[in-house]
């Protein structure tokens, strides 16, 4: 295999949705591209230094920095992918960001009524549909499991996929979500509209879709995930993705807890990954104020 082929392989063990990976890969081919016309033997072993020579002729193209950005966000993974491999010791693109442009984290933000109607819309939509055999019901019921833990504990779809029996605890509502490479474990609260849901997912759901072992969700749980969020973008237009609904629920938390707080909730490593959030919305109040009163 290729090195985008591998770099694809490794997108999807990482539970990335398939829009992302496409993003991605389709970014990876254009840079192998650019190697092979630039006449280097090889991306794998390209330095910080050629790697600046590919961000300045982009530029020279008229590339739009914040697109720039995403292309290196791409190189990024790329080469952390290569670091696992035992491919490279040092990730080149690590340190390179291009000033200049102001990096909208989520566009469309939806608010809380629109997160909160999401979840009652689609529970109204799958028991108005007919069923003709019981495992129809069970990925109903089954999905709407899924939505409220994407709209009440702003999950992502890797976290999901990872979830055991043994980390739900419905007598104290709550849900552990283990760490990964990119997040830190937490406890969070369950909300209450949940707790039904759940308990009759544990107890009757998982029988009739016939999982096994320990893992809350069986089968591939980006592609179930990603075919519910095509049914809640017909509930509303202005839903994307997984990724749209949980940036939407982090943009909601800083409104109500301290910086801190939405970190440790999101399992964010690092204070600075929720502080996009909190500028985007800042950045939005202040464009707000100044169509408003133009002239201070």
């Amino acid at each position: 295999m290729n090195v985008v082929e591998t770099f694809y392989n490794w997108l999807v063990a990482e539970h990335y949705s398939d829009s992302t990976i496409g993003e991605h890969v389709a970014t990876i081919k254009r840079f192998e591209a650019w190697v092979t016309a630039s006449g280097y033997s090889s991306s794998s072993h390209l330095t910080y230094t050629e790697l600046l020579h590919y961000v300045q002729e982009e530029k020279k193209r008229g590339v739009q920095t914040q697109s720039i950005n995403l292309r290196l966000n791409s190189l990024r993974l790329f080469y952390s992918h290569l670091k696992e491999e035992g491919i490279r010791t040092d990730n080149p693109a690590k340190r390179i960001r291009i000033k200049g442009a102001v990096k909208t984290v989520v566009q469309d933000v939806l608010d809380y009524k629109e997160l909160e109607n999401l979840y009652h819309y689609y529970a109204a939509y799958i028991e108005k549909q007919p069923v003709s055999k019981p495992i129809q019901l069970h990925r109903r019921q089954r999905n709407l499991t899924l939505l409220g833990l994407l709209l009440w504990q702003g999950l992502t779809t890797g976290e999901i996929a990872k979830l055991q029996t043994g980390d739900l605890n419905l007598s104290k509502g709550t849900l552990y979500i283990a760490s990964t490479k990119r997040s830190n474990s937490r406890e969070l609260k369950l909300a209450p509209i949940q707790i039904i849901p759940l308990h009759t997912y544990v107890n009757q759901t998982r029988q009739g879709l016939a999982s096994k072992g320990q893992v809350l969700f069986s089968g591939v749980v980006v592609q179930v995930i990603d075919k519910l969020v095509i049914e809640l973008s017909g509930l509303n237009p202005v839903v994307r993705n997984a990724h749209h609904i949980r940036a939407s629920v982090l943009m909601y938390w800083l409104k109500l807890y301290g910086k801190r707080q939405v970190q440790y909730m999101a399992g964010h490593k690092h204070i600075s990954s929720i502080e996009r959030y909190e500028k985007q919305d800042i950045e939005k109040l202040t464009d707000q104020l100044n169509k408003h009163h133009p002239f201070g």
